[in-house]
């Protein structure tokens, strides 16, 4: 017997996971996944959750290692903390910090679409915090 094949989910706005994160509306998606923002009703706080762009043992497996380089990397301002790794659904999961504000990425598109510069201030700013965070990777082993 041939079992039956699983469906992928539809996110879209008020879908519950586990019984505990509202899906609120996408933030952003990679090579790797689509970046959720949602609500985690258990913590009343807002989250981003990242659902790997395809199915399979070996991806849930490469999430559940980004996860826990990510875990190890915990208590850094710069860097994003990681909440929970489920998988549902056939489905992986990442539940992070969620940080409100503009990407750096549309930060740099805004200012090359309108032709103007970074302060510099601003940008050694980005830089500063960038390296940072990079610097404490690097000591912890990543």
């Amino acid at each position: 017997m041939v079992p039956a094949p699983v469906v992928p989910l539809f996110l879209k706005k008020g879908l519950e996971l586990k019984d505990r994160y509202v899906i609120s509306e996408p933030c952003g998606s990679g090579g790797f996944g689509t970046v959720w923002r949602a609500t985690d009703k258990q913590e009343s706080r807002d989250v981003a959750i990242k659902r790997l762009s395809t199915r399979g043992a070996d991806n849930i497996v490469a999430l559940r290692q980004e996860a826990d380089s990510i875990i190890k990397l915990k208590g850094h301002k710069n860097i994003v903390q990681v909440f929970e790794v489920f998988e549902l659904g056939g489905e992986g999961f990442l539940v992070m910090e969620y940080v409100d504000g503009e990407t750096l990425e549309a930060t740099l598109r805004r200012h090359v679409r309108s032709s103007t510069w970074l302060e510099q201030d601003e940008a050694l700013d980005y830089a500063k915090q960038t390296l940072e965070g990079l610097i404490y990777a690097h000591a912890s082993g990543i």
